[in-house]
Parts: structure tokens; C-alpha cells; sequence
């Protein structure tokens, strides 16, 4: 079974409402808290689907609430919403509006898809139980999720189970990785602050220099790991920001660092911050300076309830098949909706789309925007940096390698159609399971697609095709019975 033919259709018919949201919200990114636009159109398409509306939760959250058909449990289904302080540099025609905001880690795209979550499930309405839609604000290290739980979240709208996922841009198109129990790190940030004696710089002995104990700081916090954590263990200290001094004949009053600590093991962080704070103690004195240490955990360790781990992954696979796997590695990196699990079980899972191009980076785009090119030899795929060629579906020597390809168009769903020249008729390619399917002449219709060049391909917004052929006609392809159907002139 392939991924499309596993949703149900008339999820499949909001392709196109969904895209234009998401692009709506990836046009104009709000940072974590100020989500007012993009909360106001959670809210206004929630209430359109004929579902109730909470605004306002943890600042700028939005929750839904939809009761099914038959008594069951509650279930919460988890999207985050804000956006990230990058210049885009994607040149996309629906590029971010707003200077140095960007929605470089997908949350737009993941806003849009509980948005079609909700609209099917309130179209519907054929589920046990109660669906309660979470929208949160402020996961890029704000905590947005705690202010939602502290707002009375899980009070004014118990759930038995909660889920959430991530885009993943290193996994394949379609694949689905979820990883039972400690999943994702959890994380500390730490800010020092050096308070020294200014001085010119050509008197450096006037001086008490935060620079040089700044920079004595931050190489004795590499040891703080190499000499302190058992090696089995799993733990980073990473310094990110340096700030001191603004002329060059300076030596500045003050320095700043900042961090963060990642880890699985909360007795062994709680240790580095120990260690940390005695570098910082033992600084001060060494130096003759002040130096504080202020300390504060963002998120918690993200860890999967094993059960529903297994439950999620089973879903999952009735959709993409053998691309829904089990993961074993731990990621070092964070997502705040692990706060969400220390209060209700349930499970988080990556889903890829094999852009490439890393979370966080100015050139992050969610959607594939892969060039396809069709040559004599097959379908080619150009993501900026290589090409993949594509060719027959096995067992099938007459479809799109051995006929030239006249024409192709991507439908809404990302399947690639290709029209042959030379006798092989039309031919689908479903990236998500990279398999071929090729279809034939209207049974009445012995001059159609397979016989004549087809010069034009193009998807209507129903998803149908319509096929030009040089000699034959025009042809349409009915893509809910797979009938390809004949127009000749009158």
C-alpha cells in the first residue's frame, strides 16, 4: 500500500487548503509569545470547522476541544507554532515578510497538519472519544509548554494520551521514526557574567580583564565533561555566546558567557552545574573579580511511554509501511513537548521529507522543491546539489527510460505524472514509496496515450490529470478509479 492510497480521500482533498495555510503562516512568522496572527488563524479555522475555541492559554496558545461519536478516551494532538529569529534565504515565492523572522524549523508546517487533523476529524466526527487540538506558543527555548501546563492545561483539559512529532529534513520522504522511552535530551542554559576593572588598553596592569578570565573559563569548562562524567554516559557542555568589550583601545568593566548543558542523566547534570558553578567560585578568587553563575532548565527529558510508542508506530505504518521504524539512538537535542509528557503519557515521532537542509539554517524549506527533469533516459530529480535518476518500475521495459519523456507536472500530493513520446503512455511516480505505476489506454480507445506522443501533462486541483496527445486527443485520468477516459473532437 502506498502512503497516498492509505489516506482516506477526503483527507486527501484538503492538499490544497493546507498548503496555502502553510504558506500564509511561513509568510508572516511570529517568534515564541508573540503569535497573535498566527494564533487568530489557528482559532478562526478551528471555530470554521464547527469546533470549540480556547484562546489565550500560556499567552498565545490555542486549544480545541471536538467530541466524537462514542464515549472513549481523550486524546491531545500537539503542534508549536512560533518561528525563529534568521533572515530567510530561500527565495521562495511565499518567503518570509518579516525582517530577521523566519519559520526555519518547520512549526508552520506542523500547525497546518494538526489543522487538517481537525477539520477531518470534524468533518467526520467518526472517533470514540474527545480530541483536544493543542496549539502552542514559544518552543524555541521560551517554554511555551510550561506556561500552557501552568495556564491549566491538562486541568481545564485532562487528556489520557498526548502526541506530537517533528519534520525531520535527514530522513527520507514519508519515513516515520519513533523512539520508545528517554528519546531527547533534556536541557540546562546558563548565563556568566564577569565583573573585572576597566582600563586603557595600553595599561593592562590598571586592569582586572574579563576577557582573559572569560577565555581562561571557557577552556576549563571542557573538562567539566572529559573529567567529571562516567564515558558512558551521554552529556554535553557547549559555551555559545561571548560578549565583552566595544572599542579597541578598551579593556572592558564586564564579559558575558552563555550555554547550554544537555543531558539524560538529571543526577549527573546536576553535577556539571556544580562544577560549573565551582570554575566560576574558583575564578572569582584567582582573579580578584566577581563571577555569577545563574543556572535554569528549558526543557526536560523527552521520554516516550513504550506502549504508546508501539501504538503510534502501528499507525504509522498503516500509512508508510516498512518506512515507519523503531529508533534506538537517543538525539541530544530538545523539544520542550517532553514537559507535556511528564504530566500525560504518550509519544513524539520525527517525520521526513528529505529536504536536506538543516533545522535552524536560513535555507530551510519543508517542502521538497526538487527540480524534476524528464530526458530519454528516465526522470531525473535535482535537489540543488545532486541529481537522482529515476527509472522503470521493475517487470515494465516500455515506460519512462526507454520512451522519451514529452511532458510532467507534480500533482498536490508531490506525485510526479510523465508523459512518454515514444509509446509509454502515462506513467505516476509516488516519491514517498519511489515506485512507478503506469497506465493505459481507455479499453475503448486503441489510439490513446499509449500509441501517440503526449505533448502536455497537467494536474487539475481534484488531483486528476489530463494528458495531450499529438495525434489523439486529450485524455483525462479519473484518479479515484485509475480510468482513463477519451475526448475527440465533435
Amino acid at each position: 500500500m502506498t502512503p497516498s492510497a492509505a489516506i482516506p480521500p477526503l483527507l486527501q482533498s484538503y492538499a490544497g487548503d493546507l498548503a496555502a495555510i502553510r504558506r500564509d503562516l511561513h509568510q508572516h512568522p511570529e517568534l515564541g509569545f508573540q503569535e497573535v496572527r498566527t494564533a487568530a488563524r489557528v482559532a478562526a479555522e478551528l471555530e470554521s470547522y464547527g469546533i470549540a475555541v480556547t484562546r489565550g492559554l500560556g499567552k498565545t496558545g490555542v486549544v480545541g476541544v471536538l467530541a466524537g461519536q462514542r464515549p472513549g478516551r481523550r486524546i491531545g494532538l500537539r503542534a508549536d507554532m512560533d518561528a525563529l529569529p534568521i533572515d530567510e534565504q530561500t527565495n521562495l515565492p511565499y518567503a518570509s515578510k518579516t525582517p530577521g523572522v523566519m519559520h526555519a524549523c518547520g512549526h508552520d508546517a506542523h500547525t497546518a497538519m494538526l489543522l487538517g487533523a481537525a477539520r477531518y476529524l470534524a468533518t467526520t466526527r467518526d472517533f470514540a472519544g474527545t480530541a483536544v487540538f493543542i496549539f502552542q506558543p514559544a518552543e524555541e527555548g521560551l517554554g511555551g509548554a510550561r506556561a500552557m501546563i501552568a495556564d491549566g492545561l491538562f486541568a481545564r483539559f485532562p487528556c489520557d494520551e498526548v502526541y506530537g512529532l517533528h519534520n525531520a529534513p535527514h530522513q527520507a520522504m514519508g519515513e516515520v521514526g519513533v523512539k520508545p522511552g528517554a528519546a531527547m535530551a533534556g536541557a540546562n542554559f546558563f548565563d556568566i557574567r564577569i565583573t573585572g576593572r576597566g582600563a586603557h588598553a595600553a595599561m593592562p596592569e590598571a586592569s582586572v580583564d574579563p576577557v582573559v578570565i572569560a577565555a581562561g573559563l571557557v577552556a576549563q569548562i571542557q573538562t567539566i565533561v572529559a573529567r567529571n562524567v562516567p564515558s558512558a554516559e551521554r552529556i554535553v557542555v557547549s559555551v555559545t555566546q561571548i560578549h565583552a568589550g566595544s572599542a579597541y583601545n578598551v579593556i572592558p568593566e564586564t564579559a558575558a558567557l552563555a550555554g547550554t548543558v544537555r543531558y539524560f542523566n538529571r543526577d549527573l547534570a546536576d553535577r556539571v552545574g556544580a562544577r560549573l558553578q565551582a570554575l566560576c567560585d574558583g575564578a572569582a578568587l584567582a582573579h580578584g573579580c566577581t563571577v555569577t553563575l545563574e543556572m535554569r532548565n528549558v526543557f526536560d527529558v523527552l521520554e516516550n511511554d513504550p506502549a504508546l510508542s508501539a501504538a503510534m508506530l502501528g499507525v504509522a505504518a498503516g500509512l508508510v509501511g516498512d518506512k515507519a521504524r523503531e529508533r534506538t539512538e537517543r538525539v541530544m537535542g530538545s523539544e520542550d513537548f517532553a514537559d507535556m509528557l511528564q504530566v500525560v503519557p504518550g509519544a513524539y515521532c520525527t517525520l521526513g521529507h528529505g529536504s536536506g537542509v538543516s533545522l535552524h539554517n536560513p535555507g530551510f524549506e519543508d517542502s521538497r522543491g526538487f527540480l524534476w527533469i524528464g530526458t530519454y533516459d528516465g526522470l531525473n530529480k535535482y535537489d540543488g546539489y545532486k541529481f537522482t535518476v529515476y527509472k522503470n518500475q521493475p517487470g515494465d521495459p516500455f515506460s519512462i527510460s526507454n520512451n522519451m519523456i514529452g511532458d510532467l507536472c507534480e500533482d498536490k500530493l508531490g506525485n510526479i505524472w510523465t508523459g512518454s513520446t515514444w509509446g509509454g503512455g502515462l506513467n505516476k511516480f509516488d516519491y514517498a514509496s519511489e515506485k512507478f505505476i503506469r497506465y493505459l489506454n481507455d479499453p475503448e480507445n486503441s489510439s490513446g496515450i499509449n500509441s501517440n506522443l503526449i505533448r502536455s501533462v497537467l494536474a487539475d486541483s481534484s488531483g486528476n490529470i489530463w494528458i495531450g496527445t499529438e495525434d489523439a486527443g486529450l485524455d483525462y485520468l479519473d484518479v479515484n478509479t485509475g480510468i482513463v477516459k477519451h475526448y475527440i473532437l465533435v
